[in-house]
């Protein structure tokens, strides 16, 4: 329907019409989908608390209730995946940095001996494990830097990721003290996971062409899902292995030449 009618008044009495009659259904979908984020971006509240750390949203989105928040959620009106990572950056800098479930622990080799099972390389430091962290999911050619674990090893983020930022704005020299420089090896073979997130013109055949693209390139896929968005496009978002950011770029600038994509971005764990 929304995608037929064509003036904004008829495309929000449509909308008004599925907040009424599917508001339960839509509560009880945004709150599983807001959970769920929550769980994936680490942020670990009480659902007492929710209602407080989500105060600016509701007012931000004119919600009166933390219902009507999941509602909106529910029925496409809060897109999470706009919202997610200044929520987690508001968790962090109340929180403090949090040391992340990462990917399997793999040995740390000195520069002058690396393996091409191994990733990373960290200066004048042997026996030791290192974990990427979930919460932005280094890739061999970002610019990474390492944190210190307590009985965890090290975890590996990247230098843009909100935890590092978070921490060096609070410039704690105890807190700082714990991180350290990281470098990819020059010769890296292992997969890393990643993710991706497409949004086109939802039609039949969409995610066909888009899984074509990726078996024909020889990714892997981990996991993959899509769904409809109610603006008539559509968003399919997969967990993939590649080698790198030069390998997960061209596969990205595949996936925007198929007929009615939008954008193609890496997706923001």
């Amino acid at each position: 329907w929304l995608g037929i009618v064509k003036t904004n008044e008829a495309k929000s009495k449509i909308r008004s019409w599925f907040k009424k009659e599917c508001r339960e259904e839509n509560i009880a979908t945004g709150k599983a989908n807001l959970e769920q984020e929550f769980k994936r971006c680490h942020i670990n509240l009480p659902e007492t608390e929710w209602g407080a750390f989500l105060a600016d949203d509701l007012k931000r989105h004119n919600c009166d209730t933390l219902e009507d928040f999941y509602a909106s959620i529910g029925y496409g009106g809060v897109m999470l995946s706009k919202i997610m990572p200044r929520l987690k950056e508001l968790y962090v800098k109340s929180h403090g940095a949090e040391e992340e479930e990462t990917n399997p622990v793999a040995p740390v080799m000195q520069t002058e001996t690396p393996s091409g099972k191994d990733c990373i390389v960290l200066d004048r430091i042997d026996d030791c494990v290192f974990k990427f962290a979930q919460c932005c999911n280094p890739l061999p050619g970002d610019d990474i830097v390492g944190f210190i674990t307590r009985g965890h090893g090290i975890s590996v983020h990247t230098k843009n990721c909100v935890n590092y930022q978070a921490a060096l704005k609070r410039n704690n020299p105890e807190e700082m003290a714990r991180w350290l420089p990281v470098q990819w090896t020059n010769n890296t073979s292992a997969l890393i996971p990643t993710g991706i997130e497409v949004i086109a013109s939802d039609r039949v055949g969409l995610v066909f062409d888009i899984t074509k693209i990726l078996s024909e390139s020889h990714i892997l896929i981990v996991h993959s899902s899509s769904r409809n968005l109610r603006n008539g496009n559509a968003i399919f978002e997969a967990s993939v292995q590649v080698a790198g950011t030069d390998q997960l770029q061209a596969i990205m600038d595949k996936l925007r030449k198929i007929r009615g994509v939008i954008s193609v971005e890496r997706a923001k764990k």
